[in-house]
């Protein structure tokens, strides 16, 4: 997920989760590049602002995405939105042990994503060791990834939000820690303060202050460019 608090711990677990081990210099080492839920599950492509499945809806499948990006949301009891997660290739969604979905999950691009049986997956979990590991990694993953947002939430300042939020974009998709970088938006800016806990113009005011510092710059109507990786991290990690 899209969790901006504690990437470098959210990078390790995922590996663990994904069947690597991280080495004492950082790298990674792959046990097995098999994942056994792949068996399980089924294609399925949903347009740009097509929701997938509502809050309250029976939960009868689990999810992993493919290509594309997916939001969870909700909206609370006043009307007010609140985006709990970004998923991108790779992230899974929808597993839950309630009977019905605590969020709604919606395209923000066209996407492409797996769909899982919830009933076949809980049938294998009881038969196959390497399905139950796999099943536990990601709820382990989910529920950390669940911390690291409220942590993002409880920083003191938006420059401090939006600086973690774009630097996690970068690594998520690859992009060094040091040095400038160019990363695709998909979401718009009312959905970065939905995820943040901002207002949307204290976003719009937070990334104009962050472009006459020179720390960013805007290179296309959904891309922005991180001109200096490391002064950005020293926000970050100033809460």
């Amino acid at each position: 997920m899209y969790t901006m608090a504690n990437t470098a711990n959210r990078s390790t677990r995922e590996n663990v989760s994904a069947g690597t081990s991280s080495t004492a210099h950082g790298g990674a080492v792959r046990r097995s590049a098999v994942d056994p839920l792949d068996r399980l599950g089924a294609s399925a492509t949903f347009d740009k602002r097509r929701t997938i499945y509502y809050e309250g809806d029976e939960a009868q499948h689990y999810y992993k995405v493919v290509s594309g990006v997916v939001r969870l949301c909700k909206v609370t009891e006043d009307g007010r939105r609140q985006i709990a997660a970004f998923l991108v290739s790779g992230d899974f969604f929808g597993w839950t042990v309630q009977d019905d979905y605590s969020y709604s999950a919606e395209a923000v691009t066209d996407a492409t994503v797996v769909r899982y049986s919830r009933r076949r997956v809980e049938e294998a979990v009881r038969t196959d060791t390497a399905v139950g590991r796999r099943v536990l990694g990601l709820l382990t993953n989910q529920l950390a990834s669940a911390h690291d947002h409220l942590l993002l939430l409880g920083r003191m300042t938006a420059t401090e939000r939006l600086s973690a939020f774009l630097l996690d974009l970068n690594r998520r998709n690859g992009g060094a820690d040091e040095g400038a970088a160019t990363i695709e938006l998909p979401m718009n800016r009312r959905d970065i303060a939905d995820y943040l806990g901002l207002t949307i113009e204290t976003v719009s005011r937070t990334m104009s202050a962050m472009k006459r510092k020179g720390l960013v710059s805007f290179t296309g109507a959904d891309s922005v460019r991180l001109n200096r990786c490391e002064a950005l991290e020293r926000m970050a990690m100033a809460a």
